[in-house]
């Protein structure tokens, strides 16, 4: 195994999703303004420049008013029940997943989480209202690694079947992919169609993409929790957008490490046990060269948090560069 040397800064740990939830402390954050308060300032940078009389939006399409855009700016008020399963993979297979700049955890090299998320999202203007463009479903895998000296989660695959969702992961970093993604749903009223959110309560979860099927999930639970087992280290992507410039192919216009940032970061109704969990080969996939060789504790919970900012570890918009 070739270690990669990680980069010397450090990883601030402000309101990361991460160890016990209830214990940290919220911090109000300005939202940005609407892009459709009034044409879009300049940026600080001197090597960007947004036109005078420019469309409108934070994201593409920019149009006339502004509406048109696939993705709003923030604040991204997020809330979901998710069910996840522990697994261990080979070292060297969990090293070969990780990018330029994070090495594996030598003390718990090879151990990741798969985690199924039925998610709800809104802006500060109640577009949960409208569920089909508000409601999507996800599924990733988180990795322990390391930065620097920091233990953190690498997100090496993800998958979502909602396209402002894919298009708000590359902002972030995340590799999201569409895919089709199911769990178990439980339900507040007593019924043999579901299953009880508690001591004995049974749950499946699956993912496929392009029809085929490329991972599935069995849980159990058995005892009450006060965080989920797969949030309890930093997120780090990868934000890589290339060029299409001839020459240019292996000269990406962004390629940074970054850190996910998550504001008041919130659990509820977590439940521990058992958990099975299996990935499956297709073509145009590498998530079965993770080959699992078990599998560790399955949970569910609910959790929320929202998105106002990203903090860039490398490259030339880090601190320090």
């Amino acid at each position: 195994m070739t270690e990669r040397q990680a980069p010397q800064a450090g990883l601030g740990r402000r309101h990361l999703i991460g160890g016990s939830l209830a214990a940290m402390t919220a911090t109000a954050m300005a939202a940005p303004a609407s892009a459709a308060e009034g044409k879009p300032t300049a940026p600080a940078r001197s090597d960007v420049t947004v036109p005078d009389g420019e469309l409108l939006g934070y994201s593409l399409p920019l149009s006339a008013r502004g509406t048109a855009q696939i993705v709003a700016a923030p604040p991204w008020h997020y809330v979901g029940d998710l069910v996840g399963v522990e697994f261990w993979t080979s070292p060297d297979a969990a090293e070969a997943a990780l990018p330029a700049g994070l090495i594996s955890d030598p003390s718990t090299a090879g151990h990741g989480y798969a985690c199924f998320i039925d998610w709800q999202f809104s802006g500060d203007h109640q577009e949960y209202l409208d569920p089909v463009r508000s409601q999507y479903s996800e599924f990733l895998i988180l990795l322990d690694a390391r930065f620097d000296d920091t233990a953190v989660a690498w997100c090496p695959f993800i998958y979502v079947d909602n396209d402002a969702a894919l298009a708000r992961g590359w902002f972030q970093g995340f590799p999201k992919k569409m895919g089709t993604i199911r769990q178990t749903r439980a339900f507040s009223v007593a019924s043999q169609a579901g299953p009880v959110v508690g001591a004995g309560g049974a749950f499946g979860a699956s993912m496929s993409a392009a029809g085929h099927r490329l991972a599935e999930a069995k849980i159990t639970l058995k005892q009450s929790g006060t965080t989920l087992p797969a949030l309890g280290r930093p997120i780090v992507n990868l934000r890589h957008f290339p060029r299409l410039s001839a020459g240019q192919y292996a000269n990406p216009a962004v390629h940074e490490l970054t850190q996910s940032i998550l504001d008041t970061p919130q659990v509820a109704n977590v439940w521990t046990g058992s958990g099975d969990l299996s990935f499956f080969p297709a073509p145009g996939e590498e998530l079965a060269d993770l080959k699992i060789q078990r599998t560790g504790i399955g949970f569910r919970g609910s959790l929320s948090y929202t998105v106002t900012d990203l903090k860039i570890l490398t490259g030339p918009d880090a601190p320090g560069n």
